[in-house]
């Protein structure tokens, strides 16, 4: 089945920073997750049919296709773009379930899982000083 056709130039309006996941070493053999920006592109974001937002909240009541996505982000053709990358779009996250090309067209489908305010995704927990062994 073909892809459906792409969005007119000035629907791409979100700029999205896009990153690629890093896990960064810490002491013992642990590592949390980073995220290293790649590049950038413009882009239009259209929620999957199911999704409900009320008051700032998501709301995901019914996922017709069966996966986890629950937006759609298509842009300009990179063939760089993995699962491995996540887009950040005013400041909320994006990880890529599923990218697909479009070589005639020149563009990108992205099927991605909203994962919430990018300020809070990766981050390593804070330990009061109490608690802290280390003194």
């Amino acid at each position: 089945m073909p892809l459906p056709k792409a969005p007119p130039i000035g629907k791409l309006r979100n700029l999205a920073v896009i990153e690629l996941w890093r896990d960064e070493p810490m002491a013992g053999e642990q590592s949390y997750p980073t995220y290293q920006p790649v590049g950038q592109a413009w882009c239009s974001i259209e929620p999957k049919i199911g999704e409900q937002i009320w008051s700032g909240g998501v709301a995901v009541l019914e996922n017709v296709d069966g996966g986890r996505a629950t937006h759609v982000l298509t842009m300009r053709y990179r063939e760089d773009l993995t699962h491995e990358h996540h887009l950040v779009v005013n400041r909320m996250r994006y990880r890529i379930v599923r990218v697909q090309r479009d070589d005639a067209r020149r563009y990108v489908r992205c099927d991605c899982e909203l994962y919430g305010d990018s300020s809070m995704v990766g981050v390593p927990p804070i330990i009061p000083k109490a608690l802290d062994d280390g003194g």
